[in-house]
């Protein structure tokens, strides 16, 4: 594809037999100057793997693209093509979607891709890591975001992976961010209990910076008293926060959780 003056292109070829080289051609994309948003769902080409994954640091060279959406779900990714896409952070991004649900990426993986943090532009991450093995020390990667400068909005979909109560307290450092004002955790299915769910959520509507707090905790082994006192957290700080509370698949709030 050379067109000149293409700023925008969208790619759905799911489902098609993509292997590594065709993973390849694609990331020639990056020689298009004046391409700003690329959108590329490559879900389920199981034999894309790390090397048709690896390819695509070479939209780190597209210096116009500001917006990118990669979706490798059930692509036969591992740690070694997440760690390869950590490139991306010296990419002129603004706004990086990434999905690799159902990719056997690991802690290692996930400590690569939250690698990003570092990038001097980003301003919204959506990172989609369900079942992907992830666990506590892979959480505590990702929360590094919070050292990011730049980023007003993050959603973590993690999903169905392994991670206790020391990775969602690790998660909860997110608050630190300077600038984080959106942040959405999707936490379903993991193995947190009472005092993980109850130092997240405090700790997270204690955020000086925050505005919208969507957290998602349930399947997990929370009871029903620490439910319904999540549901209430209220009179300890010193902000609003809009908060969507999810646990057992009911939406518990208020809707604004009013902390004075």
């Amino acid at each position: 594809i050379n067109a000149e003056y293409m700023g925008q292109l969208s790619l759905v070829l799911g489902h098609n037999n993509i292997d590594s080289s065709g993973a390849a051609s694609l990331a020639q994309l990056s020689s298009c100057t004046s391409l700003v948003d690329l959108d590329l769902v490559l879900d389920n080409n199981e034999n894309i793997g790390d090397g048709g994954v690896a390819a695509f640091v070479e939209l780190k060279f597209a210096h116009s693209l500001e917006r990118l959406n990669l979706s490798v779900r059930h692509s036969g990714v591992t740690e070694s093509g997440a760690s390869a896409l950590s490139e991306l952070r010296h990419s002129q991004l603004a706004y990086f979607s990434l999905d690799m649900s159902g990719c056997e990426i690991g802690d290692h993986g996930a400590a690569a891709i939250a690698e990003m943090h570092k990038s001097n532009h980003l301003i919204e991450v959506n990172l989609k890591l369900s079942d992907c093995s992830i666990g506590d020390s892979g959480a505590s990667s990702l929360s590094k975001f919070y050292k990011s400068r730049t980023l007003q909005s993050l959603s973590l979909f993690l999903n169905e992976n392994i991670i206790g109560n020391p990775g969602v307290v690790a998660l909860a450092e997110l608050r630190h961010a300077p600038s984080l004002h959106d942040l959405k955790l999707e936490l379903k299915g993991n193995k947190i209990t009472d005092a993980g769910a109850r130092t997240l959520v405090t700790a997270c509507c204690s955020s000086k910076t925050l505005k919208e707090l969507s957290v998602d905790l349930s399947q997990n082994n929370i009871g029903h008293s620490t439910q319904y006192g999540l549901a209430s957290i209220y009179n300890a700080f010193e902000n609003r926060v809009n908060l969507n509370l999810i646990i057992d698949d009911q939406l518990q709030h208020p809707s604004v959780c009013t902390i004075n």
